[in-house]
């Protein structure tokens, strides 16, 4: 992995997508890790759970749902999609 500091990635971003592709880029500010390149993946649904996998809103609803199970055995399938669609993840 490669550490650059946010000020170098800004002037030279072109050339770190380009080097992520090869090895992960991860961006500093201040010392502290800000972020992280990697290579996107090619399939959009892969892309989608990647996505995902970083979205505090979908980790919230998952957690909600999960003490729900836990609580009173969950909701029902329609009333899920329905908190889906109210919550815009």
């Amino acid at each position: 992995m490669k550490t650059v500091p946010v000020l170098d990635a800004k002037a030279h971003l072109g050339a770190y997508l380009e080097e992520c592709q090869e090895q992960t880029i991860l961006i500093t500010k201040h010392g502290r890790a800000k972020a992280i390149l990697i290579p996107a993946p090619e399939d959009e649904a892969e892309l989608e759970r990647v996505a995902l996998a970083f979205s505090p809103k979908f980790w919230l609803l998952t957690e909600q749902a999960a003490a729900r199970i836990e609580e009173n055995g969950g909701i029902a399938h329609n009333e899920f999609w329905k908190s889906v669609e109210q919550t815009k993840v």
